[in-house]
């Protein structure tokens, strides 16, 4: 099984945090941890 970890971003100010892509042969997982943070932009 082929592993792929790919840094996509990091964020230093203030919260520092770090967008990740990890990718498989069978799945591909986005993790970014700030975008829990983000305001509502719509309703």
């Amino acid at each position: 099984m082929l592993t792929r970890l790919r840094l996509i971003a990091y964020d230093s100010l203030g919260v520092r945090s770090m967008a990740t892509q990890v990718v498989t042969s069978d799945v591909t997982i986005f993790i970014d941890p700030a975008v829990s943070l983000a305001p509502r932009r719509s309703s």
